[in-house]
């Protein structure tokens, strides 16, 4: 998973912030789905979608185009 990729070691403060993140991030995930709640998983997506922003806006793809 994405927490898996991070290196703790040498990736300083922004590591650790994105580990505890995806660690946020997938608590309330699974709690999404133990009661169904929408909610719960708009709150995971309004978390998650400025780093999916933020990929997009660096991907090959996209600085090719520019």
């Amino acid at each position: 998973g994405l927490r898996a990729a991070l290196d703790l070691r040498n990736g300083g403060v922004l590591a650790r912030d994105l580990h505890e993140l995806y660690a946020y991030v997938t608590l309330r995930l699974t709690q999404a789905n133990l009661k169904s709640d929408e909610g719960t998983l708009d709150e995971c997506v309004k978390l998650m979608r400025p780093l999916a922003d933020a990929w997009i806006s660096i991907s090959p793809a996209t600085t090719a185009a520019a």
